[in-house]
């Protein structure tokens, strides 16, 4: 009953941070306060009835605190979206059930939701890679390769009020722009738009820039925490498939193909 509680508490907060991630690209604080404080009042009760819990619990909230915050200080990971995680240990420090694949080894659950979500993270470069092959003649495709799984092109005029940064910045030089990649993009406001708006005006700098949209990582991680309450781990599942073809390819395909052969008959 209490695993059915912990899913049902976690969604709503999920919710609502995505909603407010994707509208302002900020959550409050208060949102993985409280999910915490119900996430200990609901461990309290399983501590209670077994103390081997504290153990499982303990181990959750180190394991990802430890993790969120080092993704945090390297800038892999946003403030929200480390503290969604450590909030999810806390209520979930476990799988609650037994997904579709089975339960991983390191039975974290908090950890194989953020797997999950970066595998499903992957989908949005694949996406913006599509629309730039559709959108781009062949000589822009050519120049810049790598920039068409990063972001696309956008009108100087129609940068301010989005959330999007500038993949490149933009330096004059000895009467010419120079411009060079930035890891984690450009921000961007009225002194850099007025600044590329007269660029373009001298013909210094084309009147479109390539730039990279500000992706919500609370969208993945929500589809993150379904996908491994439903099916399972699919970082922990694609490595063990990938380790078990290098071992034996043949014994890996014949799987395979007894896999797919029972859904068949099913």
């Amino acid at each position: 009953m209490l695993d059915i509680i912990r899913i049902l508490v976690c969604i709503p907060f999920l919710l609502y941070a995505c909603h407010s991630d994707l509208k302002t690209r900020k959550v409050p604080n208060r949102t993985w306060h409280l999910m915490i404080l119900i996430g200990i009042m609901l461990a309290s009760i399983d501590i209670y009835k077994d103390a081997n819990f504290l153990i499982r619990l303990g181990l959750s909230v180190t394991f990802l605190s430890a993790f969120a915050y080092i993704l945090f200080r390297i800038k892999a990971l946003g403030g929200a979206d480390a503290k969604a995680l450590i909030a999810i240990s806390v209520v979930v420090p476990t799988f609650p059930f037994v997904p579709l694949r089975g339960i991983p080894p390191l039975n974290l659950f908090a950890f194989s939701v953020f797997g999950n979500a970066i595998l499903l993270m992957l989908i949005v470069p694949l996406s913006i890679f599509v629309y730039n092959l559709t959108q781009l003649s062949r000589d822009e495709i050519k120049g810049r390769p790598l920039y068409l799984f990063l972001g696309y092109k956008s009108k100087i005029s129609e940068l301010q009020n989005r959330h999007i940064k500038l993949i490149e910045s933009y330096v004059e030089q000895d009467g010419n722009v120079v411009r060079r990649f930035v890891y984690g993009g450009v921000d961007i406001d009225d002194e850099i738009v007025e600044r590329l708006q007269q660029f373009a005006k001298d013909g210094k700098i084309p009147d479109e820039v390539w730039v990279t949209p500000g992706l919500p990582f609370m969208i993945p991680l929500m589809l993150g925490f379904i996908t491994a309450l439903v099916y399972g781990d699919l970082m922990y599942l694609i490595t063990s498939h990938l380790v078990c073809m290098h071992a034996n390819p043949y014994l890996a395909f014949d799987g395979f193909l007894g896999s797919l052969t029972q859904r068949v008959n099913l």
